[in-house]
């Protein structure tokens, strides 16, 4: 006769299902613990584990499967047949849930062992023992589906490396350098095509936060990855503002984004950034829009709509004029911005921004009034959206002017100026890097810009400094550099 082990953490429906189904397809079920009283409570055939190991529990609890007596029977290719767990076949296990957002002192007795070992040695010894993570894998199993061993051994060692890296992640040593990590990724979705198409997108998630945990409404088209990855930079651009705020993202950089006393208002500066660059963009608002501003967002060509909060009428409203729009709806929330990673050709690269409090120093006080520190701040949020050389003009809590993405700051001022044309005039400047030469400047004062906030740093910056203050420009240093390549 055939025999199962079964452990679960979750006692409900599909273990019930699952353990039925097994004695049906004439197998003996064993279990221990609350899995055991569970099965047995419900009028299922199972046989306890302690009766072959002969213990219950130990260490209070902790110990209830580590026993050579089981270990033999999944390790071994080929069992004596007098071995009680002789004809052993499947192994069903769901872990301990740790929290992703965990606390190690707080949650450690979430942390799983025996199942993690159960899992992992029945996955070295396929295909004399199958290893399942979930009912439903074994349900599809036994009702025939055709299933690889090598499938099974891959979803469980993957599944274990994510368990144990959000168990390390909960560990707060952050100023530990380790050598070899693997990132707990969950995956979210599927992506309905990569950067172009023809090429596969996956959407996965390490932390429980941000972006992915909005709900998305789609109407004929799904998301693709660079929806996704504009939505976010709208996300962060328009989110996280104590006032009405919207953003208009394309291609990775926003093309306007505002903020004022009504959401409305917002989204119309936002818009009149760059209108032409906003046709097929993304739209970000951080207020709940009523009927007349969703009657004028859906006379926009957008890709994507993120709201904290949509009427069903005012979904319905979206679609019948946008059926390949899709809809991100939820809260704000700054989830984990401090890490950032990019991959290429099988490496992946990491970096974490270590938050610091603002020591903005002003070195040129200008002929014009200094921006207030909410109009920095505002500005400095969306600097690091922007891709780098970037140049960012802003004058009446909105953006002017934009250059980004450019191999030289001179050509990213140009672009921005140009686009800003004459409400240049008295705006502040930000750069996402310090002015090497004082021709930047003096391109700004014929602009008529009223103040520069930049990072500092540079050799020259006494120069630089010294030209701001003959052409009347207002200068600040923050002693931070935004770029974002």
């Amino acid at each position: 006769m055939k025999k199962a082990i079964v452990s679960s953490y979750t006692k409900g429906d599909g273990l019930l299902d699952s353990a039925k189904k097994l004695v049906q397809c004439d197998y003996t079920v064993f279990s221990t613990g609350g899995t055991y009283r569970f099965l047995h409570e419900a009028g299922i055939a199972v046989k306890e584990l302690a009766d072959l190991t002969g213990f219950d529990t130990l260490a209070d609890q902790r110990v209830k499967t580590l026993s050579p007596v089981i270990y033999e029977a999944i390790l071994s290719p080929s069992l004596r047949e007098d071995h009680p767990l002789f004809g052993l076949k499947v192994v069903l296990v769901d872990l301990y849930p740790f929290p992703r957002a965990g606390e190690f002192e707080k949650h450690r007795e979430l942390i799983d062992i025996g199942g993690v070992t159960l899992l992992r040695a029945s996955a070295k010894n396929i295909p004399h023992v199958l290893p399942f993570l979930n009912s439903g894998d074994l349900m599809d199993f036994l009702d025939g589906a055709e299933i690889s061993p090598e499938s099974l051994a891959k979803k469980v060692f993957s599944f274990t490396s994510y368990y144990d890296s959000v168990i390390a992640s909960s560990i707060s040593a952050s100023d530990l350098r380790i050598d070899h990590s693997a990132i707990a990724l969950e995956k979210v979705c599927e992506a309905s095509y990569g950067e172009n198409p023809g090429e596969r997108g996956e959407v996965f998630s390490f932390d429980p936060s941000g972006l992915c945990r909005l709900k998305v409404i789609t109407g004929k088209k799904g998301v693709s990855f660079n929806n996704y990855y504009d939505a976010w930079i709208a996300y962060e651009a328009a989110g996280g503002r104590a006032k009405p705020a919207a953003a208009v993202v394309k291609h990775g950089n926003p093309v306007g984004a505002a903020f004022a006393d009504s959401i409305e208002e917002a989204f119309e500066k936002a818009m009149s950034t760059d209108p032409v660059s906003a046709f097929g963009g993304i739209i970000a608002l951080n207020r709940e829009p009523g009927r007349e501003l969703v009657l004028k967002l859906r006379e926009h060509f957008m890709e994507v709509l993120i709201v904290p909060a949509l009427s069903e009428e005012c979904i319905s409203l979206l679609f019948e004029k946008r059926k390949n729009l899709r809809i991100f709806i939820g809260e704000y929330d700054e989830g984990s911005p401090i890490i950032s990673m990019r991959g290429f050709a099988g490496t992946l690269l990491v970096n974490s921004r270590i938050p610091a409090a603002a020591n903005y120093k002003i070195v040129s006080e200008g002929n014009s009034p200094a921006p207030s520190d909410h109009m920095i701040d505002f500005g400095i949020s969306l600097l690091r959206l922007y891709t780098s050389n970037s140049i960012l003009l802003i004058k009446n809590n909105c953006v002017i002017g934009a250059g980004f993405g450019f191999p030289n700051r001179i050509e990213a001022m140009q672009r921005a100026i140009l686009q800003a044309g004459d409400t240049a005039e008295g705006a502040m400047l930000l750069s996402d890097g310090f002015f090497p030469f004082a021709d930047s400047i003096e391109i700004a004062a014929e602009a008529k810009i009223g103040w520069i906030i930049q990072p500092g740093g540079s050799l020259k910056d006494k120069k630089v400094i010294k030209r701001a203050k003959e052409l009347g420009i207002g200068m600040m240093l923050t002693g931070e550099r935004y770029f974002r390549h």
